[in-house]
């Protein structure tokens, strides 16, 4: 059993408008695969079922006839359409008059997984629909109800279908990820692992409270979901995207405050997957971990003002950082913390690039060691 809106574009369609029209007698979808190829097929109100039948048709003789206009829909009289089926058992009250014969309604779809014509055919009785006065059933201001109605329904159950497909799309992401059973080795002294997971768990925990307070959800972690963040070995950044992911997620699949997020929720980026299989994890001293830390908070604030297109001083850049500090707290812990920085930088010379190029205050704690350096020499 599959979801409703997992079927296909056609049985989605076709079964929206037999719940619209169930006392139409017959649907009619043609398929078009290309200028020279035309497919017909049947839909069965009791079985639900669609079967398809060969049918002999220049595919341009029927975008000629079935001119839907600017509205997406036309009438046509069933005995004038370029192709027969078997006949239809109508009811014996038929009225003749002209209005009454176009008991055809075509409807145009152009859709990127289906394209071509869906026929409603309606029984000539003028008591069919039975919300309608008998005499004025089929007036010319009815049929274009009736057809607008379709379209608009047509519509609107693709543009569901399609949203509810993306959602399922995430999920099974989700649940491959999970049975995938990826494992990493971490390296270091294993205290010093434990450490750097506790601090990944921090960050985490304080980027949900904020989106937290923008979106008005509590979210919180699962047992099993804080688990694996504190597994998690990619940068910053990264990580902010799969939890922003996660929460998206978790509350589309809930409709209270508090939304829970779960493991499957935390579906990692598979280029940072790739980059961790392939970069080794960088061994940092324990008493090095918080001025690493702080040094990856630096660089994304540095990136923000950037791509803002200002100039990161440090005003800007405290204000950008998570939490936001002030610029003399930054000058404060340069200051305290220079050897360490200088350390850092040294050990990792390709890490934090736009802090080396952009960021002043770091420049110039670069460019006095190196001016030392020279001197003592």
């Amino acid at each position: 059993m599959k979801f409703s809106f997992s079927k296909g574009t056609l049985p989605i369609i076709l079964e929206q408008l037999w719940g619209l029209y169930p006392t139409a007698t017959r649907y009619v979808a043609l398929e078009i695969k290309d200028s020279s190829s035309l497919s017909l097929f049947i839909y069965n109100c009791t079985t639900q079922e669609i079967s398809q039948n060969s049918i002999s048709i220049d595919t341009s003789d029927i975008i000629k006839q079935f001119d839907v206009r600017n509205n997406g829909f036309v009438w046509k009289n069933e005995q004038d359409l370029p192709f027969s089926l078997t006949p239809i058992q109508q009811h014996k009250n038929v009225d003749m008059f002209r209005e009454l014969e176009r008991n055809v309604l075509v409807i145009k779809i152009i859709n990127t997984d289906w394209e071509g014509y869906i026929l409603v055919y309606f029984s000539k009785n003028k008591k069919h629909f039975g919300f309608l006065e008998s005499e004025s059933s089929f007036t010319h201001e009815n049929r274009e109800i009736i057809g607008q109605t379709a379209v608009n329904a047509i519509s609107f159950c693709l543009k569901k279908s399609n949203q509810d497909n993306q959602l399922l799309e995430t999920i099974q992401k989700s649940i491959n990820a999970l049975s995938g059973n990826r494992k990493m080795e971490d390296r270091g002294n294993q205290s010093q692992v434990k450490l750097l997971e506790n601090m990944i768990l921090e960050m985490a925990v304080e980027y949900l409270q904020n989106i937290g307070k923008e979106q008005k959800i509590s979210f919180i972690l699962s047992p099993d979901a804080r688990e694996k963040i504190q597994r998690f070995r990619g940068s910053p950044s990264n990580l902010r995207i799969m939890l922003n992911q996660a929460c998206i997620l978790a509350a589309n699949l809930n409709s209270i405050d508090t939304v829970v997020i779960e493991s499957w929720h935390l579906i990692s980026n598979i280029a940072e997957q790739d980059e961790s299989l392939e970069a080794p994890t960088p061994t940092i001293q324990h008493r090095h971990l918080k001025i690493y830390q702080w040094l990856d908070k630096i660089e994304d604030a540095v990136n923000s003002v950037i791509m803002s297109h200002e100039n990161p001083t440090g005003a800007l850049v405290g204000k950008a950082m998570q939490p936001s500090v002030s610029a003399p707290a930054i000058s404060d812990m340069l200051n305290k913390q220079k050897q360490k920085i200088i350390i850092l930088l040294n050990e990792f010379p390709t890490r934090w690039p736009q802090t080396r190029n952009h960021f002043k205050p770091v420049q110039n704690l670069l460019i006095k060691k190196n001016f030392d350096e020279t001197k003592s020499a």
